[in-house]
């Protein structure tokens, strides 16, 4: 078992050791077997009844103006095709402005490559930046530090308003990329990322379904998932303003290949040649009159159609014409399916057809593939698939390397700006158990202040410094923060950031901004702050651009209600090292959601206690854990913490208490009876 301790004070350190000592105590009442059920990701059907993209919002407009990023399918790899300049980036931001009908935006560029567009509403915020983003944007714009990452491109588009998705996309100069969108609100998460040696991570969760698989490259990813790429990924895909394709391996396509392959019924073509006999006539006219009649008859003779299309034994005037009644007469998913099976001349692929026969179950169109295959290889196992897959791998002049399943790396062996943050979440984050259910412990947050209200301590300390005859004025913020709006969290969240300001290596000052969130007023509770390492909000309200702001009188300020209690969100977006994402929610309907997002280790964890109002979620099933790692998906459902921790003890000591612990979230555990 592995025990973190960062930059912990005495208190702290009493803390860690009494969580160390609860995990020993699961340890001891039940010895851990970590042998888990993994979730069963394997469906037919991704039709969702509750669709996180359906959802109404900003980021649903822009898949007809978003032309900043396309993705092409090109051998067994995607590749990215980004704005091409600096001007084309400002008409695309220009283009989606218009659609979300967004205010404000301006762009910046340095002129040795480096450039951002970006733009801010009240309602929608984006940026597409090429390079380092220009330092004087970033202490403008916070937000936009968000996206800051290693990405030689990168695009940022936020709904600041419900139901709050976030899409980010980063391209590296070696065409690796990565896509994530996400919204806690719903809870939503979906990433899909490409290395540079072509391997593929994808996760998607929703409240209907969980996938996570990996692949050695795109093409074997189609392979494997044929369903999942062609009903849900290129939904996704189309969601985010990136044209679906088709793979060979949908079921559209190898459908077109069975077509090509089917032997032709000679009186039928017959009658077909007798129909576009005239299209290559001398007359005008009568070439006219003959198209018009096959174009009319187009659902009769569509498969001969494209037969024709590429049959040499056919004048060029006919293929012209037959090629063009193709296109007129399909939509652009049909014709793209029809070109792909032709180009790339699948039908002549062995190794793909052998993989087609295993697939299919017609008799005749399993009789028509082996014909083909004997063909082309001049083999004959007829039906045989075992024997044709066992020539295909004696075949190969080459071994081929194949990388197994990744490693599952632990989230709690990473380090970054959060590891240093713990000590001041372990203030704010820290839950009562009250029988099976954890409860924020809201007075918790007075404790290190003796719980004397800030004004009063505030006062206390005046008095001091006239005593001392020393300046009063050494309180004094420099007029920017209302006393009023400032409590225990605040306190607590300001010196947090003082903090990681510091950096104790060096004992150089970074860069901080620090102020309200989304520019909110200045009695507002909530708070954000960021460095270049590091961006971090607290809020108490959601900021949205309707809202009304019921005011009431505290301590000689106003500050808004609803009142504190009522709801609480943290978030920390590491910019450096880690990178990870850690957020934390208390809805008003008091359902708590913790999540935890590593794209350096394909982690998603996330930990959800449904109210116990929510009428749509079962008794059974009111805490849930899910933990994503590559393509190991884990799901852990009780009726409350106390029945998970009898149920999977051996996960929550090794895995899950350790990780809250590391990132500073205090959890009591109940004594266990002892067996």
């Amino acid at each position: 078992m592995e025990v973190f301790v960062t930059g912990l004070g005495v208190r702290e350190l009493r803390n860690c050791a009494a969580a160390c000592l609860m995990t020993l105590a699961l340890f001891l009442c039940d010895p851990p077997s970590l042998v888990y059920s993994q979730v069963d990701t394997s469906r037919s059907n991704f039709e969702l009844k509750s669709d996180p993209l359906a959802q109404e919002g900003p980021l649903a407009k822009i898949s007809n103006a978003q032309d900043l990023f396309k993705l092409k399918s090109v051998g067994a790899k995607l590749e990215p095709q980004v704005a091409g300049s600096y001007q084309d980036a400002q008409a695309s931001v220009a283009k989606i402005r218009q659609e979300t009908r967004t205010g404000g935006g301006g762009s910046s560029s340095s002129g040795n490559g480096n450039w951002m567009a970006y733009f801010q509403g009240s309602e929608f915020f984006g940026h597409v930046s090429q390079g380092q983003i220009a330092s004087h944007m970033l202490a403008r714009f916070p937000n936009l530090k968000a996206n800051q990452q290693d990405a030689e491109f990168s695009i940022l588009f936020q709904e600041l308003n419900t139901p709050q998705r976030e899409l980010s996309v980063g391209v590296d100069e070696d065409h690796g990329f990565r896509i994530t969108l996400r919204s806690s609100e719903l809870g939503y998460f979906f990433r899909f990322r490409q290395e540079k040696s072509g391997r593929i991570v994808c996760q998607e969760m929703s409240n209907e379904f969980v996938f996570a698989k990996t692949a050695t490259s795109f093409d074997e990813f189609s392979k494997q998932n044929p369903e999942y790429v062609q009903q849900r990924l290129m939904k996704v895909f189309g969601f985010i303003g990136v044209e679906p394709f088709a793979t060979r391996f949908s079921s559209a396509v190898i459908q077109q290949v069975l077509m090509m392959l089917r032997p032709v019924d000679e009186e039928r073509m017959a009658l077909f040649r007798q129909a576009i006999e005239k299209m290559s006539a001398s007359s005008y006219q009568v070439r006219e009159s003959a198209t018009k009649e096959i174009e009319k008859n187009f659902e009769k003779w569509s498969d001969l159609i494209q037969i024709g299309m590429r049959d040499d034994e056919f004048a060029v005037e006919t293929r012209t014409r037959l090629t063009k009644i193709y296109g007129e007469n399909v939509d652009k998913a049909a014709k793209q399916v029809m070109e792909l099976a032709q180009v790339s001349k699948l039908h002549l692929d062995a190794d793909y057809l052998i993989w087609v026969l295993g697939e299919i179950e017609a008799p005749q169109d399993k009789k028509a593939v082996s014909n083909q295959l004997a063909k082309l290889t001049e083999q004959d196992f007829g039906l045989n698939e075992e024997r044709w897959n066992t020539w295909q791998a004696m075949k190969q002049s080459r071994p081929t390397k194949v990388t197994g399943k990744p490693r599952v790396k632990k989230s709690a062996s990473e380090s970054g700006p959060i590891d240093t943050a713990a000590p001041y979440l372990q203030q704010l984050i820290r839950f009562e158990n009250v029988e099976g259910e954890l409860k924020l412990d809201r007075k918790h947050w007075g404790k290190p202040f003796g719980d004397q209200p800030i004004v009063d301590s505030i006062e206390n300390v005046k008095e001091i410094l006239k005593e001392k005859n020393l300046p009063l004025d050494w309180l004094s913020p420099g007029g920017k923060y209302s006393v009023s709006s400032t409590g225990y969290p605040q306190v607590i969240f300001e010196n947090m950031a003082a903090r990681l300001k510091s950096d104790d290596k060096t004992k150089t000052q970074k860069q901080l901004t620090y102020g309200y969130v989304n520019g909110g007023p200045l009695v507002s509770r909530n708070r954000f702050f960021s460095t270049s390492e590091i961006a971090v909000q607290m809020q108490f309200h959601k900021e949205t651009s309707n809202v009304q702001r019921n005011v009431r009188q505290l301590g000689g300020g106003n500050v808004n209600d609803p009142p504190p209690e009522k709801y609480f969100y943290l978030y920390f977006r590491e910019l450096s090292e880690a990178k990870r994402i850690l957020e934390f929610r208390e809805s008003e309907n008091k359902t708590i959601t913790i999540t935890l997002i590593s794209d350096k280790t394909d982690t998603l964890i996330r930990t959800v206690q449904h109210s116990a109002s929510n009428a749509d979620v079962p008794a059974d099933s009111r805490f849930v854990i899910y933990d994503i790692r590559g393509d190991r998906t884990l799901e852990f459902k009780a009726a409350n913490f106390n029945e998970l921790l009898k149920t999977q003890s051996a996960y929550l000591s090794e895995e899950w208490l350790p990780l809250m612990n590391k990132m500073g979230i205090q959890i009591e555990i109940p004594e266990l009876d002892s067996k």
